[in-house]
């Protein structure tokens, strides 16, 4: 519907022929789906099956349910019903934050120590012991086609839920990134 149309159908609407306005709808050429529509919301469906009966997109329907509630052929009080806008992600808290950090780094700790065979876990290669620069290395350079097997992103929770099975070790973020470049990690490798 163009502005002009919605307006003269606000307009006969707020004049109390809500149910001639949609018998017009019923009739009018272009607005056979506001039709549709309107009987749809009158059985309790919502948007999306609309969308799917019609063989429509979802965002289509939606705008027309809000073209209806601007007429007033829909009660304006249902607009947040049918007409929905994504709701801001609720933040998480700092206190939920520190939690969830405080959570990841003691199951890094755990699975470092577990690896490393000591209390304080370091590198295999050049024995670095700073945690922040540690990290899992798969022996046989497969991790990337590990992690598409088992489909996660962090392996600490999968390395502890499956008991520490063997294939891992611990490497720095240099020794495992020359490993993974040179096939080796450059330690090992001979200096010219």
């Amino acid at each position: 519907m163009n502005a002009k149309t919605i307006e003269q159908f606000g307009i006969m609407v707020q004049n109390g022929h809500k149910d001639y306005v949609i018998e017009l709808m019923k009739t009018h050429a272009r607005t056979p789906t506001k039709a549709y529509i309107l009987k749809a919301l009158e059985d309790s469906k919502t948007p999306n099956e609309i969308a799917s009966e019609l063989k429509r997109d979802r965002a289509m329907i939606k705008r027309h349910i809000f073209e209806l509630i601007e007429i007033g052929v829909i009660p304006s009080s249902l607009k947040e019903k049918y007409y929905d806008r994504p709701k801001p992600k609720k933040r998480d808290s700092e206190e939920q934050k520190r939690r969830t950090s405080l959570a990841q780094l003691d199951k890094k700790l755990k699975v470092m120590r577990y690896y490393s065979d000591s209390p304080k876990p370091y590198c295999k290669c050049c024995k670095e012991e700073m945690l922040e620069f540690l990290t899992i290395d798969h022996i046989n350079n497969n991790g990337s086609q590990h992690r598409k097997q088992i489909g996660i992103a962090s392996m600490y929770p999968w390395l502890i839920k499956n008991e520490f099975p063997p294939g891992f070790q611990v490497l720095c973020m240099n020794c495992n990134w020359g490993k993974r470049i040179k096939g080796e990690c450059p330690h090992k490798l001979k200096r010219y």
